[in-house]
């Protein structure tokens, strides 16, 4: 048999806002630059211009959560990120997050209010 895959030619928003309105609500995503399959319904997406981390259920565009970092707050404690570029999670669990403007990776273990440096040198260069 001859199977023939083709992407849809509409997008489908499944996180954040329909209008493309940005922002800190539950459905506000600002400057989203990566995102992360945790689940089959489940994205993590680095919002970098929040400078959080969001879980978000597919489907219910106000399921946003912040789940790492500090909404809208900037900044070099372990508990905050400067402008978060990537996201993924490890086969324990742990958040692994590229903070690009902090020039650092930090790793946030499942429920964690602080993450731990486990590469670069934290120093804004």
């Amino acid at each position: 048999s001859v199977c023939s895959l083709a992407w849809n030619s509409n997008g489908q928003t499944v996180a954040g806002s329909l209008t493309g309105v940005a922002g800190a609500a539950p459905n506000g995503i600002t400057q989203p630059t990566d995102v992360f399959l945790e689940s089959p319904t489940t994205l993590l997406v680095a919002a970098s211009g929040n400078h959080v981390i969001q879980r978000w259920t597919t489907g219910n565009l106000n399921s946003g959560a912040n789940i790492a970092g500090q909404n809208g707050v900037a900044g070099p404690a372990n508990n905050q990120f400067n402008t978060p570029a990537s996201v993924v999670v490890d086969a324990n669990g742990n958040l692994l997050v590229v903070d690009n403007v902090n020039t650092r990776i930090q790793s946030w273990a499942p429920g964690a209010v602080v993450g731990t440096t486990i590469a670069g040198t934290g120093n804004i260069i």
